[in-house]
């Protein structure tokens, strides 16, 4: 069985995971992001130091790494009653990364729709993630791997995206959008 799932994808600080933790409290949505249940993972030291190594310099992690981690951070969803592969859809936020990390993906997952979230001004993304830093992220504390996750995304999304279908894609422009226009417009076209 696959999980039925839509990716939220984007560059740091366009609010694909603020929208995420808002859309989770909707009956039959469960938002995973990627990096913060990696961090929670690496707070607690049950991290694969390999993919610690790869997070805190910003670049994308083998998805011979990442995906067994996501795996099993989805099978303790299930595990305990998070989750329900039956009846909810996932909303994979920040992963995939890259190609790689979709094609392994798309082994598990059944991703029916896209979600590109996207700011043209880098001054307001990065205000945002500043405003965010004291969670004491590491990945955030350092413009420069800001500035490589941004540039990793946007060099990879034309290649995820020609796995998908034009109308799989919603592009939200979460500069000229509220908060809540883009939880809409998420949920209207879940």
């Amino acid at each position: 069985m696959k999980f039925k799932s839509v990716l939220l994808l984007g560059a740091p600080g366009t609010g694909k995971t603020t929208v995420g933790h808002i859309l989770d409290k909707i009956n039959r949505l469960k938002h995973y992001s990627n990096g913060e249940e990696l961090r929670k993972q690496a707070s607690q030291q049950r991290l694969d130091p390999e993919i610690a190594k790869y997070m805190n310099e910003g670049q994308p992690i083998p998805a011979t790494l990442l995906i067994p981690e996501v795996n099993k951070i989805i099978g303790n969803y299930i595990q305990n009653g998070l989750y329900d592969p039956d009846h909810d859809i996932l909303l994979l936020d920040g992963i995939p990364r890259n190609e790689e990390q979709l094609i392994e993906i798309k082994k598990y997952f059944d991703i029916y729709k896209v979600f590109i979230f996207f700011v043209k001004d880098d001054t307001l993304a990065l205000h945002r993630i500043k405003s965010k830093r004291s969670e004491k992220r590491l990945d955030d504390a350092d413009e420069q791997i800001i500035k490589k996750r941004k540039d990793v995304v946007y060099k990879e999304l034309d290649s995820i995206l020609s796995h998908f279908e034009k109308k799989q894609i919603v592009n939200i422009d979460s500069e000229n959008n509220t908060l809540d226009q883009m939880v809409t417009l998420v949920k209207m076209n879940i």
